[in-house]
């Protein structure tokens, strides 16, 4: 099963929640075929205004998907790298992928 589902050449913001406290960090989600292509897309903080908001203190992150970043239709691999303003760097989930499937459009 997929952890994202998205259509091809989709321009679209994805909730998503960390189980830690990102404030003071920087998130990318990463995602691609490790070949050919990866996208790296930087993570906002979720808007006040979604349903289901959650707070950046409580791992809430928004990814916003532009038709550029899906326009490989597919299933992929994703993780998120987390930056510390030390430099340290995480990658969650720390021990596999998500998997992110893009569904290509007629």
């Amino acid at each position: 099963m997929e952890d994202f589902v998205l259509n091809q050449w989709d321009t679209i913001n994805i909730n998503y929640t960390i189980p830690m406290d990102l404030t003071f960090k920087t998130v990318y989600f990463k995602f691609g075929d490790n070949k050919t292509f990866v996208k790296k897309i930087k993570c906002n903080r979720q808007s006040v205004t979604t349903n289901g908001y959650t707070l950046l203190s409580d791992g809430g992150i928004s990814i916003q998907f532009t038709k550029n970043d899906l326009e490989h239709p597919g299933i992929f691999l994703g993780q998120f790298d987390i930056l510390y303003n030390n430099g340290n760097k995480i990658t969650y989930p720390p021990l596999k992928y998500l998997s992110v499937k893009i569904r290509e459009t007629l």
